[in-house]
């Protein structure tokens, strides 16, 4: 996300007139529209696309509280050794 000072988003003309990187993608897109390989629709389509495959690969990271871990952790070893059943329980 590229900000302007003060913390305002720019908009795509901004971006498109600024960044070399946008302006470059944007010029690509729009040769591939004219010389008719796709259309706009195909065009959004591809970038969702793109979009989705990209959060799928991201690797996840996730984050349990130090004290529900614990709490966890405690409950199945007592468990264990008590010889309790042992019931899934919800993280």
């Amino acid at each position: 996300m590229i900000l302007e000072r003060g913390g305002t988003m720019r908009t795509p003309r901004q971006k498109y007139d600024n960044d070399p990187r946008y302006h470059n993608m944007v010029d690509t897109l729009e040769k591939m529209l004219h010389e008719a390989y796709f259309t706009p629709s195909e065009v959004r389509e591809m970038a969702m696309l793109a979009c989705i495959n990209f959060e799928f690969r991201k690797p996840r990271r996730y984050f349990i509280p130090v004290e529900r871990a614990i709490e966890v952790m405690e409950r199945r070893s007592g468990q264990e050794e008590g010889g309790m059943e042992v019931k899934p329980c919800r993280l």
